[in-house]
């Protein structure tokens, strides 16, 4: 039975040394490994029924094109066995993270502090054990399962990199005004292509035709700050006012897009337009407020 305990080794290293007086670096590295992770496995439809090859299409990003491509289908005279899953931890359902992390750290003097660190991470993982933006996954166990066929099972296993960068700081201006400002950064999330196959024994399918690194959305850079003032009266109460100002910059980076072909419409000023699927924004940052 393959059913076992999960397990995790972590291995970090850092170095932090003050360069000059309130001047901080700090950089290590990281090692992490997810062994025998937990996955939902397909007993009934096996990967060894999956015989019959058939032609179907790749329409490419924009959803017109013509490559041929090989789908894997259970042959028509074989009975369609109704689908089972169960849990299981098998061998070989492992994560590999490896992370670059560097901080640098000003500390309050005249008025002022200031932050920024730097994150690096190359992960080697089977799709459902990373997260959306290719960082360790912290899904539930509903989100894991292993490849159910040999369509889903070819680009299974993602090996991407991903980096996100942050600097913030605070200054004490006059009349006890405190301006807290903070730049974000973080590089596009990979994605994969994927399309949907019909006419096939099994039913519909949703496959990936590219592996997970093959298409990364927008990077996300966003500028933010704090302004706040805090007064203190009868000597024991005090009142903060604070204002926030987020996406200073008025980033429009799309926050989610599309990873599946198809064309879409909308209406325009009473026009039917249509769009290509693939890579379309379906949530985009909230502009300056």
């Amino acid at each position: 039975s393959n059913i076992r305990d999960s397990y995790m080794d972590d291995f970090n290293g850092f170095i932090e040394h003050e360069v000059v007086r309130n001047l901080v670096v700090r950089g290590g590295f990281v090692y992490r490994k997810l062994a025998h992770d937990w996955a939902l496995v397909e007993t009934s439809r096996t990967l060894n029924l999956f015989t019959n090859p058939v032609a179907k299409i790749d329409p490419g990003p924009t959803g017109t094109g013509t490559t041929p491509i090989t789908v894997w289908d259970i042959p028509a005279a074989t009975a369609l066995p109704p689908s089972q899953q169960t849990w299981e931890s098998q061998d070989g359902n492992n994560s590999y993270f490896r992370n670059l992390d560097f901080s640098v750290t000003k500390r309050m003097s005249h008025n002022w502090t200031m932050a920024g660190s730097f994150l690096g991470t190359w992960s080697t993982s089977p799709i459902d054990g990373l997260a959306a933006n290719g960082f360790a996954s912290t899904a539930g166990l509903s989100n894991a399962t292993l490849p159910l066929n040999p369509n889903t099972a070819q680009y299974n296993i993602a090996s991407v990199y991903n980096e996100n960068f942050r600097v913030f700081g605070t200054y004490n201006a006059k009349w006890g005004i405190v301006i807290t400002p903070v730049f974000r950064y973080q590089l596009g999330a990979p994605t994969a292509r994927y399309i949907t196959v019909t006419g096939l024994h099994v039913g519909s399918e949703t496959i990936p035709v590219t592996p997970l690194n093959a298409y990364r959305q927008d990077n996300i850079a966003i500028f933010d700050t704090r302004v706040e003032k805090h007064f203190t009266f009868k000597d024991r109460y005090q009142i903060g006012l604070f204002f926030d100002a987020f996406n200073i910059n008025n980033s429009n980076a799309d926050q989610n897009q599309g990873n599946v072909v198809s064309t879409k419409s909308t209406t325009v000023n009473g026009t039917k337009v249509s769009y290509q699927g693939f890579l379309a924004p379906t949530t985009v940052i909230s502009p300056r407020i």
